[in-house]
């Protein structure tokens, strides 16, 4: 059994206030679930992938702040392909943690101790744009 989270389902980022709630819910569900039926010998595991070039993403690009794209950074997204192949990878070998890219593998990995740093930048970026937006309305 595996659920699709979402790198947004192990770290908070400006501009998905709607949508990481749930995919931080997938994630506790799947725990739980993989701590009941372990014992049954039935494999549960979780996907974590990063953008994926969708025509979801396409319309997400169009609406999403500017703060969201800066925390975000320039990382090109996974194809379907990729990211179904990876979930593949991760049934064959059992993993519970399914992460297709290495961001989300690091943060599901280190993201305590990273987060803290992760917290300090993105927080630095965000201030910078706010900074920008101001001095141009001025």
């Amino acid at each position: 059994m595996v659920a699709v989270s979402s790198a947004a389902g192990l770290l908070g980022i400006f501009g998905y206030s709607a949508y990481a709630p749930a995919k931080f819910a997938v994630r506790g569900l799947m725990e739980s679930l993989r701590a009941e039926l372990v014992p049954h010998g039935v494999h549960v595991g979780v996907v974590f992938p990063p953008d994926v070039d969708t025509p979801q993403l396409a319309e997400e690009n169009r609406w999403k702040p500017e703060e969201t794209r800066v925390v975000g950074g320039t990382n090109k997204p996974l194809t379907a392909e990729q990211v179904a192949a990876a979930i593949v990878r991760g049934i064959d070998q059992r993993r519970f943690m399914i992460c297709p890219a290495p961001g989300p593998r690091a943060l599901a990995r280190f993201g305590g101790v990273l987060m803290p740093f992760l917290n300090r930048e993105f927080d630095r970026r965000v201030r910078a744009v706010h900074r920008s937006t101001s001095t141009t309305k001025a």
